[in-house]
């Protein structure tokens, strides 16, 4: 391959032994020396000066160099060919280490430069077609000073020729990053009147850099003397960096961890990197050249590549899915892999083991149908809000068929959800986790209360990547816990408190009196005749006018005012913040109530009730107790007077009689 890399880029080679013979040569250098297929080839009679005068044979570079042990680099001899017609070479020599195949020598490269030096006499002609050629063009004079440059220099540089006579060229284009040592290599190879080439970075007039392939030409006259150079650039940035980037893919190949291989046609391996032969037990990728692809597979994996794998790549040039590898040792294990299809029937494969991740995956199955199955709710939400999972009890729970769209914010109504931004989520993610009960919004509205834990998971860099919560229905727990409420502060008849629900939540209203505006006024009343009506018409009546006492209470106080039934047919009423402080307002407001009710048609009987009343005074403050005892002395005393007022209005009656 190396062989016919260096005869297609015109350059030849000689090898000779320790005596100056010739040993070896190839193609190019057959060509340009007339060589034969034997040995002993002689191509010492056939060198000239680059004058075309005859050269000794102590002269010839191969003695020269086996004699004094140093090569020449880029002389120019001419070359008689059979027909009698001269070609110059440029040639260069080399010791051969001894070392090399134990023999020593020398080798000698050689450059056909025949039409170099023809281009050289006709210096006006190639000025005439540089106007037209794509490259730029540079013509010097002697002292190295430009003369001319054609429109493609002013397009690639940015110079006009205006702008470059009389200057240096390295002047107008070298810059900070152009090789020091090549500008030197430049400069002695034309000193010794040699052509140069090679590439080297330039600079465009704006300060852009740019790399070019540069040609440089002595052009001499009849005498030998030097009067011109003839300087051709053509840019190949793109093909350095084309260059550049092939050798990062081919290190970055080399280093990575996935397996790349080229196979050709017939399915065998041309190449392969190590990480592809260590995944099947190898060690290098060297050791699977020239082996059969499919020895990597198992009948069954070899069946699905006949059948599914390889036709679907002929018709569309890539493939890409899951496969079982074999290794060295016999084990299996899964792969991705990726197939393309090359020009000729060869194609690139890449893969990768994922054992790792099918565990993974197999694991977050497990872990998803667990999820699955609880009866809880669980969501995982993004830093945004945003909630890329839930499971279906979850959207069970919220009344939601997709969560796409579904943000954290949704979860809660507006009373929650700034508790839980501003609470829960912070606490999570300063202790990890948070714990406590908060309440849900259905789709439709409707409203539940959850136990709910937020979990705040980060990531290597510490930070908050996103949170999971797990909620669970309390309604049922949260009714029972009303009920119990109720039954221990509730009167089951008639719905007010019950005695004790009144002192807790009345000593609670006193508390609070000693600093509100408005008088706190206690109401302490029984119904009159209680005994007969339940003597006349039976308990269930007498409970039926309990309860359209307790009715008549709520119609007559406020819903901020504390209601409650102290046992038999005793009641009590606390009136906050009232405005009256003498309480008639509320007397006679309950008045007008029961003259409402006992104006319903049908009645059996009609509602009577004795009230004691007495005001909190902030001023000589008194607890409840002390409230409720001198309101209830007031009732009896109430009470009292109207048994009197019945007896003396009965009295004048009986008398007549």
């Amino acid at each position: 391959m190396l062989e016919t890399a260096v005869s297609c880029a015109g350059i030849g080679i000689l090898v000779f032994d320790r005596r100056g013979r010739l040993a070896s040569w190839d193609v190019a250098a057959a060509e340009l020396f007339d060589l034969g297929s034997g040995d002993g080839q002689d191509v010492v009679s056939c060198l000239r000066h680059a004058d075309g005068t005859s050269l000794d044979p102590l002269e010839h570079p191969a003695l020269a160099t086996l004699d004094s042990g140093i090569g020449l680099r880029d002389v120019v001899f001419a070359v008689e060919r059979a027909n009698g017609q001269l070609r110059w070479v440029s040639m260069s020599t080399r010791l051969i280490p001894e070392g090399c195949d134990g023999a020593g020598g020398m080798v000698a490269t050689v450059l056909d430069v025949t039409a170099a030096r023809e281009a050289q006499r006709d210096l006006e002609r190639l000025a005439m077609v540089a106007r037209f050629t794509a490259d730029a063009v540079i013509i010097c004079d002697a002292g190295g000073n430009i003369a001319w440059v054609n429109d493609a220099f002013t397009r690639l540089f940015g110079w006009t020729c205006d702008q470059c006579v009389g200057e240096r060229p390295g002047r107008k284009l070298q810059g900070p990053e152009t090789d020091p040592n090549t500008v030197i290599e430049i400069r002695n190879t034309l000193r010794s009147g040699r052509p140069y080439r090679g590439e080297i970075l330039n600079y465009r007039q704006d300060g852009s850099s740019l790399w070019i392939e540069l040609t440089i030409t002595p052009v001499a006259d009849q005498r030998g003397r030097v009067t011109h150079f003839v300087s051709l650039a053509h840019d190949i940035t793109v093909r350095r960096t084309s260059a550049r980037r092939m050798f990062q893919l081919s290190a970055a190949v080399s280093a990575t961890d996935d397996g790349i291989a080229v196979i050709d046609a017939v399915q065998e391996f041309r190449f392969a990197n190590d990480s592809y032969a260590q995944l099947f037990g190898y060690e290098r990728g060297d050791e699977l050249l020239g082996a059969s692809w499919r020895s990597l597979f198992d009948d069954e994996q070899l069946a699905r590549f006949d059948g599914v794998v390889l036709p679907n790549l002929w018709t569309g040039d890539r493939w890409r899915g899951e496969v079982v590898g074999r290794r060295r040792d016999g084990t299996t294990y899964p792969l991705e892999i990726s197939l393309t299809l090359l020009p000729g029937g060869s194609m690139v494969t890449v893969i990768r083991d994922i054992t790792e991740r099918k565990r993974r995956e197999a694991e977050q199955a497990r872990l998803t149908a667990i999820l699955e199955a609880t009866p809880d709710l669980v969501a995982i939400s993004a830093s945004d809000g945003a909630v890329p999972y839930m499971n279906s009890a979850g959207r069970r729970m919220l009344g939601v068929e997709q969560v796409e769209c579904l943000t954290l914010d949704r979860f809660f109504p507006d009373r929650e959800r700034a508790r839980v931004r501003d609470v829960a989520i912070p606490a999570a993610e300063a202790g990890g986790v948070w714990c406590g009960e908060t309440t849900v919004k259905r789709s439709d509205g409707s409203e539940m209360p959850v136990s709910q834990v937020i979990v705040a998971h980060r990531n290597a860099l510490g930070e908050v990547e996103y949170h999971s919560t797990i909620m669970r229905d309390i309604t049922e727990r949260k009714e029972a816990e009303d009920a119990l409420r109720k039954m221990s502060l509730q009167d089951q008849l008639t719905g007010l408190f019950n005695r004790h629900g009144f002192f807790m939540l009345a000593q609670q209203a006193l508390n609070s009196a000693r600093t509100h505006t408005g008088y706190c006024i206690l109401l302490y009343f029984d119904l009159n005749d209680f005994k007969q009506v339940n003597d006349t018409y039976g308990h269930h009546v007498g409970d039926e006018a309990l309860q359209e006492v307790a009715q008549v209470l709520q119609e007559t106080f406020r819903d901020s005012d504390v209601l409650g039934r102290l046992g038999g047919d005793e009641f009590v009423a606390l009136a906050v913040n009232c405005l009256d402080q003498s309480g008639q307002v509320l007397l006679s407001r309950l008045d007008e109530r029961l003259g409402e009710h006992n104006a319903r048609p049908g009645r059996k009987f009609k509602l009577s009730m004795g009230r004691g009343l007495t005001r909190f005074d902030p001023d000589r403050p008194r607890n409840l107790q002390q409230m409720l005892e001198e309101a209830d002395a007031l009732l009896y005393e109430d009470k009292r007077v109207r048994k009197a007022a019945i007896r003396a209005a009965s009295m004048p009656a009986a008398e007549g009689a």
